[in-house]
């Protein structure tokens, strides 16, 4: 619990832009936007 498991990648942009967009679609999908 409380645990990211993030998978490799290329670049540490492609990090950045697919954790933002993971964060803004949970906030949404949870409630809390």
């Amino acid at each position: 619990f409380n645990q990211l498991d993030l998978p490799e990648y290329s670049s540490k942009e492609q990090l950045q832009d697919r954790l933002l967009l993971a964060i803004h679609e949970a906030s949404e999908g949870f409630g809390f936007g």
